[in-house]
């Protein structure tokens, strides 16, 4: 760890571009579930995504470690090998609007 502060969950109004698909590692309700796969996992490239109505295809009051947003065969292929690193078996792409 970096030692810096925890700049908790983005919301995608903080994100630069909020459309576009995303690779989903991990979702919870509670927020520190989320960052706590993210700092165990510093190797892959994530952050903490609070879903909202910026994020229609997403349920709101989520918590997902994420990464993206990407192009889709982009998020596709990363998701296809983080699930063969079985770091998150689960992982999957999906597009936050549409």
């Amino acid at each position: 760890m970096s030692g810096a502060a925890a700049a908790g969950p983005v919301t995608v109004a903080e994100n630069r571009a909020a459309c576009g698909w995303y690779v989903v590692f991990v979702c919870s309700r509670a927020e520190r579930e989320a960052t706590y796969w993210s700092d165990q996992h510093e190797a892959i490239s994530s952050f903490v995504l609070k879903t909202g109505p910026a994020t229609p295809n997403f349920a709101p009051g989520w918590y997902c470690a994420v990464d993206g947003p990407m192009e889709r065969s982009a998020a596709l292929a990363r998701a296809e090998e983080i699930r063969g690193w079985g770091s998150a078996p689960e992982a999957y792409a999906k597009n936050s609007c549409r």
